[in-house]
Parts: C-alpha cells; sequence; structure tokens
C-alpha cells in the first residue's frame, strides 16, 4: 500500500508546531516606480508557487507541438 504523507497526515502523527515550515521568511514587493511597498508575501508560498510552476513548465513545454523538435547531436 502506497502511504502518502500530506501535512494533515503528519499533523496527526505529530505535535503541529512541529509540521511549521522551514523556511519563515517574506518577500516584500515594491514598486519600480516610486519605491512604495506593494505587498508582503510569505516564502514559503511563493516557494511552492515556483516549485510548481517550474514543474508545469518542464513537462507541457517540450510536450507542446507548436514548439520545434529539439536536436540531439553526439
Amino acid at each position: 500500500m502506497t502511504l502518502l504523507l500530506t501535512r494533515n497526515y503528519l499533523e496527526t502523527l505529530l505535535d503541529p508546531a512541529d509540521c511549521l515550515a522551514a523556511l519563515r521568511r517574506v518577500v516584500c514587493l515594491f514598486s519600480g516606480v516610486d519605491g512604495a511597498l506593494l505587498a508582503l508575501l510569505d516564502s514559503a508560498t511563493v516557494t511552492a508557487w515556483r516549485t510548481g510552476l517550474a514543474a508545469t513548465l518542464g513537462t507541457h513545454l517540450p510536450a507542446s507541438p507548436a514548439r520545434p523538435r529539439a536536436r540531439r547531436s553526439g
């Protein structure tokens, strides 16, 4: 049987305080025009978005019919 270790499952086994994100930082987004603070983003969320986007692009772009076939030499 395959067991999928989700955060909710781990929280039932462990103390929820032990299941906190390892990255506890904030990403600040500033305006390029006047330098005003536009947004504060949780770095763990940004990392999850980036990882998901990279995986999606990595699987869909090479398979796109509009892209020419890659040539391999050697």
